[in-house]
């Protein structure tokens, strides 16, 4: 039986560097199988593992199954550490959030005052203008609007009505023993 080995010899920089050494050990492995696969093919010698070949495993279950249940473990671990980052960055950003929303509140509550003030210097004081001040609005354009409002949702209703038939009429003079009186 021929053996093959490789054209150039191992050359490490660090002997104790076994990542390296490993790494060329695996390089030097692959490059013989490279070469004798074809001589395995001309020498019509069989190489491959038949299907229904089924060798002894060098671990038993239970040390596989130890080895399995570390590395949830260990996945696990690191599932809860990157759980605490995320919480701590929320609550980091929740901080923050209600921070803004604090000053966005402090900063109505500065343009209310300042409304309320002009209002105050104003000579005609009504309920009106007193709205006008705090919202910035016209309350004839908030009339307005409260209307047509109340007009979509009637429209709204009546479109459904034809859509889907409208309710039973009720006659509000009926009563429950009403069909008693009738016989």
């Amino acid at each position: 039986v021929p053996s093959i080995t490789t054209a150039q010899p191992l050359e490490l920089e660090d002997a104790n560097d076994d990542q390296q050494r490993e790494i060329l050990f695996y390089q030097q492995t692959l490059e013989c199988i490279k070469r004798s696969l074809p001589l395995f093919e001309q020498s019509n010698t069989p190489f491959k593992r038949p299907p229904d070949f089924f060798a002894e495993m060098v671990k038993t279950d239970r040390h596989m199954q130890r080895v399995k249940n570390k590395l949830l473990h260990e996945r696990q671990a690191v599932d809860i550490v990157e759980e605490q980052r995320r919480r701590r960055r929320e609550r980091k950003f929740g901080k923050q959030a209600a921070v803004s929303k604090e000053q966005s509140r402090a900063a109505a509550k500065k343009q209310n005052l300042q409304a309320i003030d002009s209002w105050r210097k104003q000579e005609d004081r009504t309920d009106e203008g007193l709205d006008m001040a705090i919202d910035g609005t016209d309350p004839v354009e908030a009339i307005k609007a409260a209307r047509k409002a109340q007009r979509d949702q009637a429209s709204k209703k009546r479109r459904k009505q034809l859509k889907y038939g409208g309710a039973p009429k009720k006659n509000k003079f009926s009563k429950r023993n009403s069909a008693k009186i009738d016989e």
